[in-house]
């Protein structure tokens, strides 16, 4: 009897030590797919205070009459002919005074014209309608100019397009260290920092993020001797910053693709026409030239497929039958709306990758 109870025992713990392994293993297997299929994003721009509210998305929450304008300068620098330029901005908020949010995201704007023309105040307006929504901008001038050969396109050279990108490259970054520095007396969040591009300022924005010291070495001789390095020129000050998404529109211009990488890679916003003859959606030289005398860039198409790879949110429109200017179908009264929400969603930890043909949705996808 004593025999029979001591085997009744051992089957009892032999059955309990069964269940406990399969329900173990099952445990251990269900874990593993659940990381399979939740794998961790590489970024982090939730931010609870911004992503809440009616501020900062599509709507205006200040009237203009609440709103400040700066003008001034960050710094100065020579021109391609040696002249010194002053480099002037336009810097528009909300009243510090009326304002209970004391560090205002900013984004800092870069005005088009072929590295030839434009003004930095021709932005004005656009930087006025982000600042009604509760952020702070500038629109920035920076160095014009450089010498295309007797007959533009047919003698120029790739080396003076290419100088010209590195001055407002230089200057750009000065006038980042500049707002960066003066945070305080600008009310800007230092850790919400954004640029905006149209056409040759795209090429600027996308210059700042990608293109290194070392990409511009090895293709102009002499370089920093010359003309001095990528982020210590136009002004004398110091200061390290990080430019969390990149808005553009009208064309885009990356030098090489194999710039976007996990570690570079940030958030943007792009329109362009799909028959872009100036900055080429896909791939193609510039200002259409043949024989590619301005050199070839790569252009929105390619990036949002790059950022869609390393599933970094983006939002591509494509304006289709457009050439370079897409202002029919996406004036700025369309696409700050849409730039607005498109960092609302950042701050809300709502990461999408969304692309349009015109207007028709082609893509939704929120990444996990």
């Amino acid at each position: 009897m004593k025999n029979l109870k001591h085997s009744n025992r051992v089957r009892l713990l032999a059955l309990c030590a069964a269940i406990l392994f399969v329900y173990s293993c099952k445990k251990s297997q269900r874990i593993e797919s659940d990381t399979k299929i939740e794998p961790t994003l590489p970024y982090h721009y939730k931010n609870s205070i911004l992503g809440a509210g009616k501020r900062f998305d599509g709507d205006a929450v200040f009237t203009t009459s609440q709103l400040e304008t700066i003008t001034d300068s960050y710094g100065s620098n020579r021109n391609y002919l040696n002249a010194n330029t002053v480099l002037d901005f336009t810097f528009i908020a909300p009243i510090k005074a009326i304002d209970t949010l004391k560090k205002r995201p900013f984004i800092m704007l870069m005005h088009g014209g072929g590295f030839v023309s434009g003004s930095y105040t021709s932005l004005e307006a656009v930087a006025r309608s982000f600042a009604v929504r509760g952020y702070a901008a500038a629109t920035i001038e920076y160095r014009l100019g450089f010498n295309p050969g007797a007959i533009p396109c047919l003698t120029g050279d790739s080396l003076e397009v290419l100088k010209a990108v590195y001055r407002a490259t230089q200057d750009a970054n000065a006038a980042m260290r500049y707002f960066v520095k003066n945070a305080d007396t600008y009310g800007i969040d230092t850790a919400q920092l954004y640029v905006f591009g149209s056409s040759a300022g795209n090429v600027i924005s996308t210059s700042m993020l990608y293109n290194s010291q070392t990409f511009y070495d090895s293709k102009i001789a002499n370089l920093q001797t010359n003309l001095g390095a990528l982020t210590t020129a136009s002004n004398a000050i110091v200061a390290n910053f990080n430019i969390k998404a990149e808005l553009s529109v009208t064309g885009y211009g990356l030098f090489d693709k194999t710039f976007i990488t996990p570690a570079k890679a940030r958030p943007a916003f792009y329109m362009q026409g799909s028959i872009d003859a100036t900055l080429p959606l896909n791939y193609g030289p510039v200002f259409n030239c043949p024989l590619g005398t301005y050199g070839h860039t790569y252009g929105s198409a390619v990036a949002a497929d790059l950022l869609g790879k390393l599933k970094f949110p983006y939002e591509h429109y494509v304006d289709e039958g457009a050439d370079h200017d897409i202002s029919a179908h996406y004036p700025s009264t369309y696409y700050i709306p849409k730039m607005a929400a498109f960092l609302k969603r950042l701050w809300k930890g709502e990461y999408k990758q969304l692309a349009y043909k015109t207007f028709t949705p082609t893509k939704n996808e929120t990444l996990r």
